[in-house]
């Protein structure tokens, strides 16, 4: 959607295209997907943007969730939002919640897009006394959450309504997903990994990343 961007559609963006390009290079579809854009827009917009040249996929948008093209979930309160969505799809986790403490992160961002920052902080509050989890967890979140380094990618990401494959932003994002991608792929199998997907520290370690899409 256009407007403001919440965390949630940026990292299932940024999942999704990343993975995307994983489908290309396997199947070896690239004569056939020659293009990939991100648009951001309002619903009454479609109509202007359709296009044969161009496959839709809606993330965030559209009052629908049909796998694998329509990705929104404010059509129904009891789906997750666009980023548990896209996970589960890609990944085959529809339980992140039976793992609090692992998968904190990501559930921060869903209950918050869905629910707002007061009853996240409550709902903290009830796991750690149930769970009996450190208090940290949730001050040390919200300072990255809230750091300058995120809300500026965030902004940038606002500002732009198109957004090819051949902008920075776009490989910024690949190389978020493919972060993710290594963290989701590790926590299925282990129980720990240290890089928060909204950390400064592994903004860095992207920054670091190859820049190239291949």
């Amino acid at each position: 959607h256009c407007g403001n961007s919440h965390r949630d559609e940026y990292f299932a963006i940024s999942i999704f295209i990343y993975n995307i390009f994983l489908i290309i290079k396997k199947f070896k579809l690239r004569n056939i997907i020659k293009k990939i854009r991100i648009l951001r827009i309002n619903e009454n917009e479609f109509s202007n943007y359709n296009s044969n040249n161009y496959f839709n996929i809606y993330i965030d948008i559209g009052r629908n969730y049909l796998f694998p093209i329509a990705f929104d979930h404010h059509q129904d309160s009891k789906l997750y939002s666009s980023l548990l969505l896209v996970i589960n799809a890609f990944y085959n986790i529809d339980n992140i919640y039976n793992d609090f403490k692992k998968y904190f992160d990501l559930i921060a961002i869903d209950y918050i897009d869905r629910f707002g920052i007061d009853k996240f902080v409550d709902f903290v509050k009830e796991k750690i006394n149930i769970e009996n989890l450190d208090n940290k967890l949730i001050v040390n979140y919200m300072l990255l959450l809230n750091s300058s380094f995120n809300n500026l990618h965030l902004k940038l990401f606002s500002k732009h309504k198109i957004i090819n494959s051949k902008h920075y932003l776009f490989k910024y994002l690949y190389n978020i997903g493919k972060l993710i991608d290594l963290k989701l792929k590790f926590l299925i199998k282990n129980n720990n990994f240290d890089i928060d997907i909204v950390n400064l520290n592994e903004m860095k370690i992207i920054i670091n990343l190859d820049n190239r899409i291949t």
